[in-house]
């Protein structure tokens, strides 16, 4: 037996063991229980004849003898609890998710021991008739009355019979209620009762046979779809194991001492002997030269190499589907729509706009009326209706689009009576998703035409957002966050988010794809972006070095080379641009703007969102670098101006209905926002968690320590510079004439270090007049 069937042994008995100790256990005390006699000779009980009936012989009789000994006649419920356990060993069921579950079963078998206690239940009475665990707990009750003891005991039962059913016995209890209150209106009734009555049973025996048939189904579905990817998983996490590198370096070694053709074989056919390549051959396979390679090469590319880390696995969409819930979906009847379309007619006709409505696209949340206005008509006369017809149509909204760009038609979005929802499970299941061609996909919604809009940022390159509060514009951005985390793993894409409303994003807090811990103060998103503009301008140089252009270049050229620094993508999201704004003034605006300009060759992209679409705050400078934007409801025309550059967005219906302007078309696109639950965004963190911790970086370690080399002191004033750093403990803000008058010292020895601290970070930049803010360390 060869290393390799070694280790494949060791691997699976690793695997398997604890669920054979889960079946034998169960096996043993189930034929040890059924088979037990009083009178057998057991480790208590000495039969005087030494007889013994047990099916597993004096060791079943000693198990089953200890069992009622210590939990009496619930120790027949000891085998289920073995079956139960052997659900995790198989993983069926995660021990994270099954804690609640745990407790209920633990906290409700020791309560049903002492319940066989109180009520004298039991065949056999060795130590009390719920064993030793029944005696402890009714001597812990002695103090309370008979019926005091079981409204404690029957209360702890209902509380662990809430921890394991989850409150589906509430749900049962509705089940029962509804079944009775059909029993008395159908079947109870003085006429044709008992043809009623044979029509209930009969109904009730195919309902029964319905469902053990599903109950047979799913079962079956259930362990071969759980077994077979739990196989497959664990062949390949052993392929990826670190032994496996060590034991294919000692077979290429070997094939090289026995001869040169050996090489060859293993340069040409080495990806097909191997499931999984490891890194030596695709160091093999760049080499030019087959010549050239040699064992003291390869134990030298090895020995280049990091040590292999744990694989880390994309989340499995499907599971974080199931963790939300599905609302009912009303469909719209397409005999309301078109008796809205007649009704779009007839008002159109009392203000003179003769007409028809050509065609109907029914979406989600809206209705687009396509309508044929005669030629005589004015667009003018047709955008100043949308008040009226919005009453004639019961319409909550209706928005104008006159005319749709390349139509000679009219369009009227009139918002449906029944709201569709937009689930997330649809885009994860379309084509726009499983097809998707690029980089960072961002899942939008669904358009007014049943189409689901999934973008790339990476062809943006950035995003822009504006929305008041309550139009669904952070359920989108957890949204496109979750997205991103199911698409790119850790190493390929890391975030940087900014929160200054501190409580919308601390879901992601652990989540390994973070470069800083999220930011919530935004004096700290200053030090924050300056560090994305050096890093944005060392990727530049490193492309440079290299000559490519942008990302993707570098990427193509990082597979051929084991020399060049991986590179991932950075995404930047900054939830409120006014707190920003606001507390940092307008360095703020040119580092975002700079960003913007600069960093789509290297791999930075930015979501910016604000609830102030205000001209100070969304400037020209910021504007023009976001050609992509989105506009949820917004208060006023002038706010839809400055994000949109027209009006119509103080239309919308909120709760995720948003206008979307993309650069690579020139037409405004109407989509509804899809919906994402808190349950699946927690069960994404916490698979993504488990799998791999966030490695933080320090911002201290880029602007706060002195940098060598650092004339902008004379040496004289270093130990001053130290002064003025620790007298910015004790105070908030500080100035050149604070400082003059505190050190005695003159303008420009004030000035001078006035400016080393806000090079370092430790002071905020100029706001007019006004005196420079202390960054603190929270």
């Amino acid at each position: 037996m060869n290393d390799k069937v070694k280790a494949y042994a060791l691997h699976y008995s690793k695997t398997l063991i604890p669920s054979f100790i889960m079946i034998g256990s169960f096996l043993i005390t189930f034929l040890s229980l059924n088979s037990f006699k009083a009178n057998d000779l057991s480790l208590l009980y000495h039969a005087t004849q030494g007889s013994c009936q047990n099916t597993l012989g004096y060791f079943g009789s000693s198990v089953a003898a200890l069992l009622l000994y210590f939990f009496g006649s619930m120790a027949y419920v000891v085998p289920f609890l073995f079956l139960y356990g052997l659900t995790f060993s198989l993983h069926f069921k995660n021990l994270y998710e099954e804690l609640d579950r745990i407790v209920g079963v633990f906290l409700g078998f020791v309560t049903a021991c002492v319940l066989c206690s109180y009520h004298f239940i039991g065949a056999y009475n060795f130590s009390g008739y719920g064993g030793v665990v029944g005696y402890w707990g009714m001597k812990l009750l002695h103090s309370f009355d008979h019926v005091m003891q079981g409204i404690i005991l029957y209360a702890t039962l209902f509380a662990s019979s809430i921890l394991v059913l989850r409150f589906m016995h509430l749900r049962f209890a509705a089940m029962v209620c509804k079944g009775l209150q059909i029993f008395f209106s159908y079947v109870l009734q003085i006429d044709n009762m008992p043809a009623k009555v044979v029509r209930s049973l009969a109904s009730f025996i195919a309902w029964l046979l319905i469902l053990t048939q599903k109950m047979v189904a799913w079962s079956y579905n259930f362990i071969k779809k759980s077994m077979d990817p739990k196989i497959k998983e664990s062949i390949i996490q052993f392929e990826r194991d670190d032994k496996t590198v060590d034991l294919q370096v000692e077979e290429i070694l070997s094939m090289l001492q026995e001869n040169s053709s050996a090489i060859q074989g293993a340069h040409l056919q080495g990806a097909m002997e191997y499931d999984q390549p490891s890194e030596v051959f695709s160091e093999i396979e760049i080499t030019s030269d087959l010549e050239e390679v040699t064992p003291s090469n390869i134990i030298e590319m090895t020995q280049k190499k990091e040590v292999i880390k744990k694989q880390y696995f994309l989340p499995d969409i499907e599971k974080m589907l199931a963790h939300g819930i599905n609302p009912k979906v009303t469909e719209v009847s397409g005999q309301e729509l078109v008796e809205q379309a007649a009704i779009l007619e007839e008002k159109l006709q009392l203000f003179s706009i003769k007409g028809k409505v050509v065609r109907i696209h029914p979406g989600p949340v809206i209705t687009l009326f396509e309508y044929k206005p005669d030629i005589k008509v004015k667009l003018s006369k047709i955008i100043g209706l949308e008040d009226d017809l919005a009453m004639a149509l019961q319409a909550l909204s209706i928005r104008i689009i006159a005319p749709i760009p390349g139509k000679d038609v009219v369009g009227f979005e009139v918002s449906n009576k029944h709201r569709k929802p937009v689930l997330l499970s649809d885009i994860f299941h379309s084509t726009a998703w499983t097809k998707f061609k690029g980089s960072l996909p961002l899942i939008l919604g669904e358009d007014t035409g049943g189409n689901h809009v999934v973008v790339d940022l990476a062809s943006m390159p950035h995003l822009l957002i504006a929305g008041s509060t309550g139009s669904g514009k952070s359920v989108a951005l957890n949204c496109m966050l979750v997205s991103l985390l199911c698409a790119k793993k850790p190493e390929n894409l890391k975030l940087i988010i900014i929160d200054p409303k501190q409580i919308e994003f601390t879901s992601y807090e652990r989540v390994a794809h973070l470069l800083f811990p999220i930011v919530n103060d935004p004096k700290k998103a200053l030090p924050i972006l300056k560090w994305l503009v050096m890093t944005m301008e060392e990727r530049y140089d490193k492309m440079a070095e290299v000559g490519v252009k942008n990302i993707f270049e570098y990427h193509k050229l990082e597979e051929q080379r084991t020399d060049l620094e991986h590179m991932p993508f950075i995404v930047l999201m900054i939830d409120e641009l006014a707190d920003l704004m606001m507390t940092t003034g307008k360095e703020i605006e040119g580092m975002i703007a700079r960003i913007a300009q600069m960093s789509r060759a290297a791999g930075i992209h930015m979501i910016v969102a604000t609830q102030r679409p205000s001209v100070d705050v969304i400037t020209g400078l910021i504007k023009v670098n976001f050609p992509n934007r989105i506009s949820f409801k917004v208060t006023s025309k002038v706010d839809s101006r400055t994000i949109l550059d027209e009006v119509g967005a103080e239309r919308l219906l909120g709760k995720g209905d948003m206008l979307f302007i993309d650069s690579k078309d020139p037409h405004i696109r109407r989509v509804h926002g899809a919906y994402v639950s808190d349950d699946q965004i927690a069960y994404l963190v916490r698979h993504i968690e488990t799998q791999q911790k966030p490695e933080f970086l320090d911002i201290n370690d880029f602007f706060a320590q002195p940098e060598q080399g650092d004339d902008s002191l004379y040496d004289t004033d270093q130990d001053l510079y130290q002064q003025v750093v620790d007298m910015l403990q004790d105070c908030d803000e500080v100035s050149i004439s604070m400082i003059q008058r505190r050190f005695r010292i003159g303008f420009n020895r004030s000035a001078r270090i006035i400016e080393t601290l806000e090079a370092r970070g430790l002071i905020m930049p100029n706001d007019g007049s006004k005196m420079r803010k202390v960054v603190k360390d929270s």
